[in-house]
C-alpha cells in the first residue's frame, strides 16, 4: 500500500475530520504503511493532504 492509499483508507475507516497526526497514528496502528527511518512522517501526510486539496481530489 502506498502512503496515499494508506491516507485514503484511514479516512474511510474513521469517517470523521482528522488531523495529519491522527491519520499518522491510525496508519501506524493498523500497519497500513511502514515509514521506516523517516524523520517527519506526519508532515509528509500533511503535505499529501494539501496535494489532495489543491488538486481537488474527490477520493
Amino acid at each position: 500500500m502506498t502512503i496515499k492509499e494508506a491516507i485514503l483508507k484511514s479516512l474511510e475507516d474513521l469517517h470523521k475530520l482528522l488531523t495529519h497526526n491522527e491519520i499518522y497514528e491510525h496508519i501506524i496502528n493498523q500497519s497500513y504503511y511502514n515509514f521506516g527511518d523517516a524523520k517527519t512522517p506526519a508532515l509528509t501526510i500533511s503535505a499529501l493532504l494539501g496535494d489532495f486539496i489543491r488538486k481537488n481530489d474527490k477520493s
